[in-house]
């Protein structure tokens, strides 16, 4: 276990170094909006009132979203007893997934170097480090992109199993904000520019 400590110290500094710069001052440089607001409005009437949305947010297109995303900022509202700064920490503790899937995307593509890079490149970012302070639909795009980008290089390598994976990332990114349905016109077009069986 130490000479995995010994061999991966790097990476894991670069994941703390992702949580350190999102959570410093946090109480101070976390925001809250109206795109915060009703997540905390459903949330807290769903803890106080056991009140379960059967149905999420309404996009500017006129049509609503899944209740999915209100399920788990309540659930982390019920863990923060009600503050939602929990949202600040959670945004946090996501972010270092993103650094890692970054990572291992940078890995796929055979260059340590471009992992290590893009990985740096996300940690010390400032836009990234004030917009993942909080939880709100946008937040979800950077991961989402990633999981996808994974998911179809694996499937272009023949790994089909990963066509579940696909679905659920892009199921729930459209559900997360409609800017997402922009995943799904990039799996359909791999699909078809790789002939991929159907």
């Amino acid at each position: 276990m130490s000479k995995n400590l010994i061999k991966f110290w790097p990476f894991l500094v670069l994941l703390y170094l992702t949580l350190f710069t999102r959570v410093i001052n946090i109480d101070e440089l976390f925001y809250f909006t109206y795109d915060e607001s009703i997540p905390a409005f459903v949330g807290r009437r769903l803890i106080l009132w056991q009140h379960i949305p059967l149905i999420g947010g309404v996009t500017p297109f006129n049509f609503h979203l899944g209740p999915y995303f209100y399920w788990f900022y309540a659930l982390l509202l019920a863990i923060g007893k009600l503050n939602p700064i929990i949202w600040g920490y959670a945004g946090a503790a996501i972010a270092m997934v993103t650094t890692f899937l970054i990572y291992k995307l940078g890995d796929l593509t055979g260059s340590k170097k471009l992992a290590i890079t893009a990985a740096i490149f996300w940690a010390t970012s400032y836009l990234a480090n004030i917009y993942d302070r909080h939880l709100w639909a946008l937040y979800w795009g950077p991961l989402i992109s990633i999981i996808v980008l994974i998911c179809l290089y694996k499937i272009i390598k023949g790994k089909e199993k990963f066509v579940y994976p696909l679905a659920i990332t892009i199921g729930l990114g459209i559900h997360a904000d409609p800017s997402n349905l922009v995943f799904l016109i990039l799996a359909i077009l791999v699909w078809f520019i790789y002939k991929l069986p159907i």
